[in-house]
């Protein structure tokens, strides 16, 4: 049985991934927590690698935002990785608690 301090939601999120400071690649979440996220992506880092920066991309009828966050590479699968947050400032958690990009449900992440 899986044991989980925060509550998983599954969430189909557009995110770019930043390796030191320079954009790499895009990828979706596919279940995010207010401790990390499951990115499905291509992009593969290198097994040194485990610092990853991640913006997640918010859109609505007026413009788009991106909020960055540090994360560090818990795992890796051939799908994508699984990521923990280092700091997650409350008020960029707001945006994304917004919308569930396929459903338009309320996200629930704090």
């Amino acid at each position: 049985m899986e044991q989980r301090l925060e509550k998983r939601i599954n969430a189909e999120l557009t995110v770019l991934l930043y390796s030191y400071g320079v954009p790499v690649a895009i990828g979706k979440t596919k279940n995010v927590t207010s401790g990390g996220a499951f990115v499905e992506t291509r992009y593969q880092p290198e097994k040194k690698e485990r610092h990853i920066e991640i913006a997640f991309v918010v859109r609505n009828d007026v413009e788009t935002q991106f909020y960055r966050v540090n994360t560090q590479i818990i795992y890796r699968t051939r799908d994508g990785f699984g990521l923990t947050i280092d700091h997650f400032d409350p008020l960029a958690r707001l945006p994304i608690k917004g919308l569930d990009t396929q459903n338009k449900t309320p996200l629930n992440i704090a």
